[in-house]
């Protein structure tokens, strides 16, 4: 088998797996009663009136600048009004909007900004980086009533979806009990009174479960979750008015004497860490469907040869969600991976993995981040263990590569929660660089998704991700890398919460431009 149809038939069973428990659960509509009305009127779901939110056709988007000819490296700008499916003019901004530039022809796409001006109005801005023709396109992401109501139940239940504990004594398949009760992190009305505060068995982070009616707290065994969300469905439906792309469209000509811009000539690998924290958008671009960085140059040739020679004599450690399982099961191949005394795991795995090259001295780990972490089958706690304590367990002298990542089980959850666990890495961190100062650390950035069945609003939640990573790696910014790829998933319109191969391989390979020396 080739590997190219490899990549592909791996990649077609991970997402069919986890879309199947992400995005594809059916939930059968049904009437809305007024009786029902007022049940939910009592929990404080936050409705959605969609006569007020942006319609994408009726909202507008035009140049600022007239009769102007554009050069490659320019910015262009454009002034967008949203208004209603009535036609009315917003008049509050918390409406986010994404703007983008492609040419489909060309496999060209880069990302731009907006910043809200007031009025309902914003101004967008976008790099000219290649020569011809190119397209303008904005899309409402998310709207400010869906983003109010979903951050509402996210905020008060502790996530957005249900998940369970199981609980249980039994001693062998014939003795003994075993409970199911709702679980989150926060103590949720849903829990009742009483409730059990399983924090520390959970490494220290926020994790309660309501109280089995026979069982002990301590008796809890393992997690799971399910695709049922506290929002009652008719507002879900609303919800799902997200990623509209505005009709109207803006097209321009770029002129120049070369296909695309100046870069900079400083190599990644030689590029300040302090700088990869404040990079501004965008961070690079596609042209013919290759990644073009912006600040740096990559001086990684992209073969099998260079990656197995940049890990040698190192370990690579990944600790993260399926989306890092990706990066793994990519690299298995890159660097020619044998596993030893199981084989190559198959399928949506949730457990610790490794698997080494011998004749060239490279090793790959992975391992699942602690809870919350959203899986259709019961997780055993034992089996779990913290990003934290993953790291606190590396020993003195040591020279892995480490790369981390939070984001898709995280984006359901809190962000004062998913602070608690960037705090609880940030402090593994610094005690690992004074006892371990060669290791090389990566922290790898949340990646865009346009899928309308997840109700999540990302857009609006990779900002609050991002600052928080900023926030709690202050001091420690001039030693540790972060990996933004949120521009390259989104002006590549990825879909899922699991990119595609290509995208895969471009992470991979922006992740070893950094890690590798030239």
């Amino acid at each position: 088998m080739s590997k190219g149809k490899f990549y592909m038939e791996t990649h077609e069973k991970v997402q069919e797996s986890t879309y199947d428990l992400d995005n594809m659960v059916k939930i059968p509509a049904y009437t809305i009663t007024k009786a029902m009305e007022k049940q939910h009127k009592s929990k404080r779901f936050i409705d959605i009136d969609l006569k007020s939110i942006p319609d994408p056709e009726m909202s507008s988007v035009k140049s600022i600048s007239f009769n102007r000819t554009y050069t490659v490296g320019d910015h262009f700008h454009v002034k967008i009004i949203l208004r209603d499916v009535l036609g009315r003019r917003l008049q509050s901004g918390g409406d986010v909007l994404r703007i983008w530039l492609v040419n489909y022809k060309l496999e060209a796409n880069v990302i731009g900004t907006t910043t809200y001006i007031g009025n309902g109005t914003y101004i967008g801005q976008v790099l000219l980086p290649w020569k011809g023709h190119a397209t303008l396109l904005v899309s409402i992401a998310q709207t400010r009533q869906a983003i109010t109501s979903v951050m509402s139940v996210i905020n008060g239940y502790g996530n957005l979806y249900e998940m369970y504990g199981l609980f249980s004594n039994e001693v062998d398949p014939y003795h003994g009990e075993t409970e199911k009760t709702l679980c989150s992190t926060v103590a949720n009305p849903r829990m009742g009174k009483d409730v059990c505060n399983l924090t520390s068995q959970n490494f220290g982070y926020s994790w309660f479960c309501a109280k089995p009616k026979c069982l002990r707290c301590q008796d809890w065994k393992a997690v799971r979750g399910r695709m049922l969300t506290y929002l009652p469905e008719y507002i879900v439906n609303k919800t799902r008015k997200q990623h509209m792309v505005l009709k109207k469209r803006v097209e321009l000509q770029i002129h120049g004497e070369t296909e695309t811009m100046p870069r900079s000539r400083i190599p990644c690998e030689n590029r300040p860490k302090t700088s990869t924290w404040t990079d501004q958008v965008p961070t690079g671009f596609y042209f013919k469907n290759t990644w073009n960085f912006i600040n740096c140059r990559s001086r990684t040739t992209w073969t099998e040869q260079t990656y197995q020679q940049c890990l040698k004599g190192r370990h690579l450690l990944i600790i993260g969600d399926s989306t890092t399982r990706q990066i793994f099961g990519y690299l298995t191949d890159q660097l020619k991976l044998s596993f030893y005394p199981a084989p190559r795991p198959k399928g949506p795995y949730v457990h610790f993995v490794f698997g080494y090259n011998r004749p060239n001295n490279v090793s790959v780990s992975w391992f699942p981040h602690e809870h919350p972490f959203f899986n259709a089958q019961y997780l055993l706690t034992r089996s779990m263990q913290s990003a934290s304590k993953r790291l606190d367990n590396i020993g003195r002298h040591n020279n892995s590569v480490i790369l981390i990542h939070l984001w898709a089980h995280h984006v359901r959850t809190p962000p004062h929660v998913f602070r608690q666990h960037v705090r609880g890495i940030s402090n593994s961190v610094q005690r690992l660089l004074l006892r371990s100062p060669k290791v090389s650390i990566f922290i790898k950035g949340p990646h865009a998704t346009l899928d309308r069945k997840c109700i999540i609003p990302v857009d609006y939640l990779k900002s609050i991700h991002k600052q928080i990573w900023v926030d709690e790696f202050r001091d420690l910014q001039d030693k540790v890398i972060f990996l933004d790829v949120w521009d390259m998933t989104a002006g590549s319109e990825n879909v899922y919460i699991h990119p595609e191969i290509k995208l895969v391989s471009d992470i991979v390979h922006t992740f070893m431009s950094y890690a590798c020396p030239s």
